[in-house]
């Protein structure tokens, strides 16, 4: 039986282990909705649903994405390389979102077999890329 030591206040290293975890956790919540609703069948539900539908996918869009700029302050705060760099006064939108995921559609078709987390995050790339 292994007992783990209690988070002491100023342990840097554990204070940095939970917010990644939770990090994490936002990512797989997301790439589990992803799987069970592929990009495709997303945008389908965007384009053909009701207006309920379209608030639902545009608010999971942006749960996604606030994971991601979750990962992103993260990474910047120990100075390394963000995800992707959106402007510093630009906070996205549920429609922004699914308008970047459809122009990424188009640029790229058979994305829409992916979960749509990783196609939001490549597609956040393109649109945003870091300049370092």
């Amino acid at each position: 039986m292994t007992i783990s030591r209690p988070v002491e206040i100023g342990d840097t290293q554990s204070m940095r282990i939970i917010p990644l975890g939770l990090l994490c956790c936002l990512f797989l919540i997301g790439a589990a909705l992803a799987e069970e609703n592929n990009l495709r069948k997303l945008m389908q539900l965007y384009d053909k649903g009701t207006l309920a539908d379209q608030k639902y996918v545009a608010d999971e869009l942006t749960l996604i994405e606030l994971g991601m700029a979750y990962a992103n302050a993260e990474l910047s705060n120990h100075n390394r390389t963000p995800l992707y760099c959106t402007p510093v006064h630009l906070s996205l939108n549920g429609q922004q979102l699914v308008d970047i995921l459809k122009q990424q559609l188009e640029i790229t078709p058979a994305a829409g077999a992916l979960p749509t987390a990783a196609v939001l995050l490549q597609a956040l790339k393109r649109v945003f890329p870091c300049h370092n």
